[in-house]
C-alpha cells in the first residue's frame, strides 16, 4: 500500500485501494481470506462508527472487493451513509484479516481524516 493514511469528504464516496503486506513488505494472498476495515474515534473505543467486510467474512463485494487475491490487493468501498453523521475530526482504522495461514492478523492501523463537506445534496 502506497500510504496508510487517507483524507476524505464526509459524505462521499471513496474507493480505497489497499494492498495488504506482511512484516516484510510482501503481499498476503487474499484466496479464501475475510476482510473486515474498521473506523473508530479512536484505539481505545469500544463502538466502531464504520465497518466493512468481505463476502467471507460476511459482507460482500459492494463493501470489499479483492481486485488482486495474489497480489494482496483489495478496494473498500465508502458511500456517503458511511460517513455523513460523522463530525469533520481525525479517526482511527484498521484493515484485519484471517486466513488459515495467518490466523487473524491486523495488517494496517492507521488515521483518516474527515474533512466537513461545503455542498451538501441529499
Amino acid at each position: 500500500m502506497t500510504t496508510n493514511k487517507f483524507d476524505m469528504v464526509i459524505g462521499d464516496n471513496e474507493i480505497l485501494e489497499v494492498e495488504i503486506t506482511d512484516e516484510d513488505d510482501v503481499a498476503i494472498p487474499l484466496a479464501s481470506t475475510k476482510i473486515w476495515f474498521t473506523i473508530r474515534k479512536n484505539y481505545t473505543d469500544e463502538n466502531f462508527y464504520v465497518q466493512k467486510k468481505n463476502s467471507l467474512a460476511g459482507g460482500d463485494d459492494t463493501e470489499i472487493k479483492i481486485t488482486d487475491g495474489s497480489g494482496g490487493v483489495c478496494e473498500i468501498y465508502l458511500v456517503p451513509d458511511d460517513t455523513k453523521g460523522l463530525l469533520a475530526d481525525f479517526y482511527v482504522y484498521d484493515v484485519q484479516i484471517s486466513n488459515a495461514s495467518y490466523g487473524i492478523k491486523t495488517v494496517i492501523s492507521n488515521r483518516i481524516f474527515f474533512k466537513s463537506q461545503v455542498t451538501i445534496v441529499e
